[in-house]
């Protein structure tokens, strides 16, 4: 009987990283295919789908949007009963952030759409956990705030964190200091805060 042993040595290296097969230059070589002929495509596409407007700004159709209707369009133009935006916002050690989505419900069935997201990576500081909660408690309002004002519809807002600390400072009015008290006062002002 005949064991090969593989001995790794790691020196400086994130755990969750270890198990990533390309730092150990083990490639798969469909994966790599795969990609390569989706970024081609992707490239195809863009390059028979791009329009220069009036304002000459650069317009092009996304692929995985075509034959869809533009979302103002859905909301405008829709037989909804009902349509709601719903802001996500996250964060882990390393940044934070934020996706919108519209729920449009009609009698028989509700569809959901990807409006908007937005991410950021931490300050090399590392602030803690409830302040890049609430930075990204701000993003959320900020990209609402620009969704509603772009659609130029009132819409019902739910707003997604799963902060209680965020959730503390955003619905008391105690005097906070000035990091936590500019984000809560911008957060107020772009939101309408129930609770």
């Amino acid at each position: 009987m005949v064991v090969n042993m593989v001995t790794l040595t790691l020196q400086n290296m994130e755990l969750p990283k270890i198990w990533d097969l390309e730092v150990l230059d083990i490639k798969d070589p469909v994966e790599r295919k795969n990609k390569t002929f989706l970024e081609e495509e992707t490239l195809i596409h863009f390059k028979e789908t791009i329009k220069v407007r009036k304002d000459r700004r650069y317009e092009v159709s996304l692929p995985w949007l075509a034959g869809h209707p533009p979302v103002y369009d859905m909301i405008l133009h829709g037989t909804f009963k009902q349509v709601t935006l719903h802001i996500f916002t996250d964060t882990s050690a390393i940044g934070y952030a934020c996706c919108a989505f519209l729920q449009c419900e009609e009698e028989d069935e509700v569809k959901v759409s990807f409006v908007s997201a937005k991410a950021r990576v931490a300050h090399v500081q590392r602030p803690t956990i409830p302040r890049l909660e609430l930075l990204g408690a701000a993003i959320g309002a900020r990209i609402a705030s620009t969704i509603l004002e772009t659609l130029n519809s009132p819409l019902k807002t739910h707003f997604w964190t799963d902060s209680m600390t965020v959730l503390g400072w955003i619905t008391n009015s105690e005097p906070w200091n000035t990091f936590v008290g500019n984000r809560v006062r911008e957060i107020r002002e772009l939101t309408n805060v129930e609770y």
